[in-house]
């Protein structure tokens, strides 16, 4: 069968600070559908133009029996359109709707788009097989594990899947549907320009063993890790260097540092390779010295750390399992190791019962640990946390839209918590971002760490695009 992919751009498409990868998911959806003989094609609307007339031109030639869309909360709106736009030119397409928001509210989707025809929740590359076993017997797939579906003008859900895919035996993402010029322009994670490395993106686990309120990893990938063995991680991005002389891998998975030995194996292998920097997530309680030492030399060019809050109050109250303390220590130890970059990101409004004086501490723990890179954000209450569902109940999410669910935005949330309404929360956030990034030690570091006259490009597109969000006070007025 003709099966399409469709990654779908959300409202933050063209904010420099947002980061663009290539689509590792829907690329494990291709590759498990061309192995099984279907004709595959891969759409990336972050990259591509989204336009009525690209569409349709993009469907006529193809022509595709199904359309396989993967959308984010904020994007879900774009992936409705897709829909609407599929089903007007052909009508006889099926629509099948994945990702994080139709698994985190899985009647509701298929209720409020009709032109959905069926919703996966969680990883689909079984799932994605049983479906389309069905479609080409000209059935209607009811009841397969893992969907939601239409049945006699009802939304069902079926069972969830009580397995989810092994990570060793699935074959490793096609990278050849898209072109990867497309992104050379977008940095693959802050700090990581295309302009300067040839990046390429791994998963090399899924899921996390934490369960801080306001994120919704679980929902995707349920709870705890599976570990891809460092053989077939390293199989993969052998691949990768042979095919696209890749020399430099963002590994995405949400907490790289979790077994030690595991990490050693993988990272030590990876200058042998030719493979010259990457970058990890790491959590303040999964990383010591001696690992600190060891990225540092095997390559590590960048290191991020979650730490969201610098009240001990907060960080208890979102499930964080560690201390102001302890991040204090950890990020002494990283300065030690000498990796070129280390980012810090918090969140105002992680609890959304903070106060003034959670805030000081913030502050404060962010000019004392003094990352290269700080991202500050507003809590973004996305649907399947705990945090959405607790700012639900309080009202405050009432008249807010889907795709106004944002990280990074260049106007105010339409949401508050308890103790700040949202200007307040914005200029609270412009307060201390402006106090630290401007300030003459920030500014200094960031250009004697400077390489290249690409890399100081890059740097004053991302200043430029932080002067229009955060210091243009008329944005917020």
């Amino acid at each position: 069968m003709r099966i399409a992919f469709a990654k779908i751009q959300d409202t933050a498409k063209n904010v420099i600070l947002t980061a663009v990868q290539y689509p590792v998911n829907i690329g494990y959806l291709a590759a498990v559908c061309l192995e099984a003989d279907h004709q595959v094609e891969m759409w990336d609307f972050c990259v591509e133009p989204f336009t009525s007339e690209y569409i349709n031109h993009k469907i006529n030639e193809f022509d595709p029996e199904i359309i396989g869309i993967s959308c984010v909360t904020p994007a879900i709106y774009y992936g409705n359109q897709l829909a609407t736009i599929a089903k007007q030119g052909k009508r006889d397409v099926f629509v099948i709707i994945g990702g994080v928001h139709v698994s985190a509210l899985p009647l509701e989707t298929l209720k409020e788009f009709p032109n959905f025809d069926i919703g996966i929740m969680m990883e689909a590359e079984e799932t994605i097989l049983e479906i389309l076993s069905e479609l080409e017997k000209k059935n209607y797939p009811l009841g397969i594990k893992g969907t939601v579906y239409r049945e006699n003008d009802e939304v069902k859900l079926a069972p969830v899947r009580s397995e989810m895919p092994d990570v060793n035996s699935i074959p490793f993402p096609n990278r050849d549907l898209v072109p990867q010029g497309l992104y050379k322009n977008k940095h693959s994670v802050r700090g990581i320009s295309r302009k300067f490395w040839n990046v390429l993106e791994v998963d090399s686990s899924r899921g996390c063993p934490y369960s801080c309120t306001f994120c919704g990893v679980d929902v995707t990938h349920g709870r705890g890790v599976r570990f891809r063995t460092p053989e077939n991680v390293l199989k993969e991005i052998e691949v990768c260097r042979e095919k696209y002389d890749t020399n430099f891998i963002v590994f995405n998975d949400s907490t790289f540092t979790l077994k030690k030995e595991r990490v050693a194996e993988l990272v030590s292998a990876l200058p042998g390779m030719g493979i010259e920097g990457y970058h990890v997530n790491a959590h303040v309680n999964s990383i010591d010295n001696e690992m600190l030492n060891l990225l540092e030399k095997t390559g590590c060019k960048k290191l991020a750390f979650g730490i969201e809050s610098g009240s001990d109050k907060t960080l208890r109250n979102i499930q964080k399992s560690f201390t102001r303390e302890k991040a204090m220590t950890v990020f002494k130890c990283a300065r030690k190791s000498r990796i070129p970059t280390v980012e810090a990101y918090f969140i105002l409004g992680a609890d959304i019962y903070e106060t003034e004086n959670d805030f000081k501490q913030t502050e404060s723990l962010i000019k004392i640990i003094r990352p290269d890179i700080l991202g500050l954000g507003i809590i973004t209450p996305y649907p399947g946390t705990e945090q959405y569902d607790e700012m639900k109940k309080s009202g405050f999410l009432d008249n807010v839209k889907y795709d106004q669910l944002q990280i990074f935005s260049d106007s105010p949330p339409t949401w508050r918590i308890v103790n700040f309404t949202a200007d307040e929360l914005v200029q609270k956030r412009n307060s201390i971002l402006k106090s630290y990034i401007w300030s003459p030690w920030y500014v200094l570091n960031r250009i004697i760490k400077i390489r290249s006259l690409w890399e100081l490009i890059y740097y004053v597109k991302m200043a430029k695009s932080f002067f229009n969000i955060v210091v243009k006070k008329r944005n917020f007025n």
